[in-house]
């Protein structure tokens, strides 16, 4: 187990103050050198400090009245209520608590991420006030937090207030907030850079009649062992991991603050310690106020985030309800021209009918005419077979029958358009019985008819009178 810890501290790149990094070395190698327990080193930190450990310090919930008329709050109300987490970023940082971060008070780099969820996924609280006081700590869950931070600082404000130290990793992940301040002017900020450290125990464990033997594949696989002094070659390989972490420390910093790594490189990343102004000067940090002032900060922005959020709901629902009436002026003028389109086509279709009607007047007309011709043609020849049937059944000479036809117009005897063939023939008998009727009064007047003397000879005078007569009846 001892062999396991120092290999991890050899071998463990930190992004922590170097004075730090001697101190954890200390403890650990006190801790397997001297004789102590783990048990007896903790409480000789608790001695020394005169009282108890704290490892778990406890994220604060606090209620903050928010001055001045802001988005949300009614007309004359002058504050809002807002709730802020402040979160306790403490001592050396590893990613998992073990026996170093209990005597050094350290924190969780993992407590501290679940913490933060916590936080944002509780609906009461607004805004996240990180309070940090670190000289920073291993990589390993550093860049991960640092990023969790800074992707998550668009869901609700995040502040950071340095308590006095923020260093190294502390400084990795203290940058990823939204803002970060400083509660004094005395506080430092910095110490951009990552270290490690080779501790060669070979003459320790000589004097303890120790002679330690690795066995391994690999050609790097026992890199940095403190069983012997450290190669130049295997120094050149941790030197360069420690330049790439390095690379990508700068790379974060210059994101979560909004610059360029060439602009960290230039004037923060000379792993220099600065206080508050050089810090606020070189950008590493945005103002100095106290921690009141910080949190009441988070709950303002919080405030106004939630104000911004609703105008741009109401900015979206604007653009939403112009975007409807274009749209529906779009369908409108469609429709009308639709309706233009169908009113002309109205027009032709009306024109169209009015010609059809006329020519369907003219064709019906014409219809008509040809009906009507056509029964004027039977009914003339059904007239005739009528009057020749009357008149051949008659005793009227046939000179008479013209006379008599002429007489009895069958045209006077059309019911509906159609001839009514019996009323004809009816009146044309009753033409026929007048005829014989005045023929039959003239015969005593005409030679070999009558009107002759009873001696045989002929009456002039009476002759005369009835040529007369039979000559109208035959004029008639």
């Amino acid at each position: 187990m001892k062999n396991a810890v120092i290999a991890y501290l050899n071998s463990t790149p930190w992004a922590i103050m170097p004075g730090y990094l001697d101190t954890i070395h200390g403890i650990v190698y006190s801790k397997y050198f001297s004789g102590k327990t783990a048990e007896e080193r903790v409480a000789e930190a608790e001695a020394l400090k005169g009282r108890e450990l704290n490892n778990n310090p406890t994220t604060e919930r606090i209620e903050v009245g928010v001055p001045g008329e802001l988005p949300g709050s009614a007309a004359g109300s002058g504050a809002r209520m807002a709730r802020v987490a402040v979160i306790p970023v403490v001592g050396p940082i590893s990613k998992r608590m073990n026996m170093m971060s209990a005597i050094s008070e350290g924190a969780s780099a993992e407590i501290i991420k679940s913490e933060i969820s916590a936080a944002l996924a509780d609906d009461s609280v607004d805004a996240i006030v990180l309070r940090v006081d670190t000289p920073g700590g291993t990589v390993p869950g550093i860049q991960d937090l640092s990023d969790y931070i800074y992707n998550s600082r668009e869901s609700k404000p995040i502040v950071t207030f340095v308590d006095g130290l923020m260093a190294s990793g502390g400084l990795w992940i203290g940058t990823s907030a939204t803002k970060v301040v400083v509660g004094e002017e005395t506080a430092r900020v910095g110490s951009l850079g990552v270290i490690t450290a080779h501790y060669d125990k070979s003459i320790a464990d000589e004097r303890a009649g120790v002679k330690k033997t690795y066995i391994y594949a690999g050609k790097y696989k026992a890199i940095g062992a403190d069983n012997a002094p450290l190669s130049p070659e295997d120094k050149d390989v941790i030197q360069s991991e420690v330049d790439s972490l390095y690379t990508i420390f700068v790379n974060s910093v210059a994101r979560n603050r909004g610059t360029t790594p060439d602009e960290v490189l230039d004037k923060m990343a000379d792993a220099r310690m600065f206080l508050a102004r050089e810090a606020m000067e070189c950008g590493l940090v945005d103002d100095i106020m106290t921690l009141d002032d910080a949190i009441k900060m988070a709950a303002t922005m919080a405030i106004k985030k939630d104000g911004e959020a609703d105008n741009r709901i109401n900015n979206n629902n604007h653009k939403e309800v112009i975007k409807m009436e274009d749209e529906l002026k779009a369908q409108i003028e469609a429709l009308q021209a639709q309706v233009a389109t169908l009113t002309t086509r109205v027009t032709e279709l009306t024109a169209e009918n009015l010609a059809l009607t006329k020519e369907v007047g003219i064709a019906t007309a014409t219809i008509s005419n040809i009906k009507a011709e056509h029964a004027d043609k039977e009914d003339s020849a059904e007239a005739a077979r009528i009057s020749g049937e009357v008149l051949a059944s008659s005793t009227l000479p046939g000179k008479i029958h013209d006379k008599v036809v002429a007489q009895v117009d069958w045209k006077t005897f059309r019911v509906e358009g159609r001839l009514d063939g019996k009323a004809y023939s009816d009146a044309l008998k009753v033409e026929v019985t007048d005829w014989q009727e005045k023929l039959g009064s003239t015969q005593g007047h005409v030679p070999g008819v009558g009107g002759a003397k009873e001696d045989g000879s002929v009456d002039g005078g009476r002759f005369e009178t009835a040529k007369a007569e039979f000559a109208e009846i035959l004029a008639l």
